[in-house]
């Protein structure tokens, strides 16, 4: 007799408790259903897998830190800019001298900083020690004040001895008045007079 598919699947019925009754006497009958119902129950539950670009990026935390905002650079009227002009005139003076000790237009800071020269051998002010035979000024309003830009001129006996030296002083309006508070060389960092060394302009 042949034995079709069919008379091998094993006959279920549901009871009045909504358990499965197998029909069959066989042994294996209680462990082959409790297999079937495992791999259904675990294909139900079974989620769909997600990739990495399914998958939510993970949320920095901590601080940001962002970058220090500068405030804008005051501004200044003709007038002030005009006379911070004047104070860089007297101090570098376009004959070729600076202004005299104890009469120059300094803060205090800047006079007790040039009571004790930190450059030896050269004139504190300008840096040099051959006068120069011209001058020009440049105001502008600075960070911390008015800036003059000054290139000092020392003209030789032919083009090619002739030599420039550039300053940035920096001003401040101290009882009214305009008053050198820093000098340093034009684009040199740290070319402060402040600073411990500072280099020739």
């Amino acid at each position: 007799m042949t034995t079709t598919a069919a008379s091998h699947i094993l006959p279920m019925a549901m009871n009045s408790r909504g358990l499965v009754n197998v029909r069959s006497r066989g042994q294996w009958a209680p462990v082959m259903v409790a297999l079937a119902m495992t791999v259904f129950l675990g294909g139900c539950g079974r989620g769909t897998p997600t990739s990495a670009a399914d998958s939510p990026s993970p949320t920095a935390t901590g601080t940001v830190e962002t970058s220090p905002t500068l405030g804008p650079t005051p501004s200044y009227s003709p007038t002030d800019l005009k006379a911070a002009q004047l104070t860089a005139m007297a101090t570098l003076k376009a004959d070729g001298d600076t202004c005299a000790s104890g009469a120059c237009p300094f803060t205090v800071e800047l006079t007790i900083r040039l009571a004790n020269p930190p450059i030896q051998g050269a004139n504190p002010i300008c840096r040099c020690q051959a006068p120069w035979s011209s001058a020009t000024y440049d105001a502008e309003a600075g960070s911390n004040g008015i800036v003059v830009h000054v290139v000092l001129v020392a003209t030789g006996p032919t083009p090619s001895s002739s030599s420039q030296a550039r300053f940035d002083l920096t001003m401040v309006s101290q009882s009214e008045q305009w008053l050198v508070s820093d000098i340093s060389c034009t684009g040199v960092p740290d070319s402060s007079i402040f600073d411990p060394n500072p280099p020739l302009c």
